[in-house]
């Protein structure tokens, strides 16, 4: 199961900057169709790039 954390300032200036809450956009990781691939590691963390359909 993927678990997902991030500032909410941070997702507030998504949402005025691209129309897309973080929340919105992490739905694309339960796309069956997803292509998805680890980028790097960052504070400890994993980050992904992916690419899919949220809607």
């Amino acid at each position: 199961m993927i678990e997902f954390e991030w500032d909410e300032q941070k997702n507030s200036s998504n949402q005025r900057k691209h129309g897309l809450s973080f929340e919105e956009a992490a739905r694309v990781f339960l796309d069956p169709l997803c292509l998805r691939q680890q980028d790097r590691y960052e504070n400890g963390e994993e980050r992904w790039q992916a690419l899919g359909a949220v809607k």
